[in-house]
């Protein structure tokens, strides 16, 4: 896999999210559904592979805080 994979969605797991094929299509899918994205040089749309995760419940791009513990040892 190479660093632009590892990044962001292929052409392949758009049109799945999508059920589109042409690129306009796709972006205007994109937006309706609130993905966020940004268009390379030709118009198609790249989606981030956390944002991804994160929406279909893979990961959690948010920090879980820590208690702090530190005044309890009295």
């Amino acid at each position: 896999m190479t660093r632009d994979e590892d990044t962001y969605l292929s052409a392949d797991e758009i049109r799945r999210i999508t059920r589109r094929t042409y690129a306009k299509a796709q972006c205007k899918m994109l937006s309706e559904l609130g993905w966020p994205f940004q268009p390379d040089g030709e118009g198609r749309p790249l989606v981030l592979r956390a944002v991804h995760d994160e929406r279909m419940g893979l990961k959690s791009t948010t920090k879980r805080r820590r208690p702090r513990l530190e005044g309890l040892s009295a």
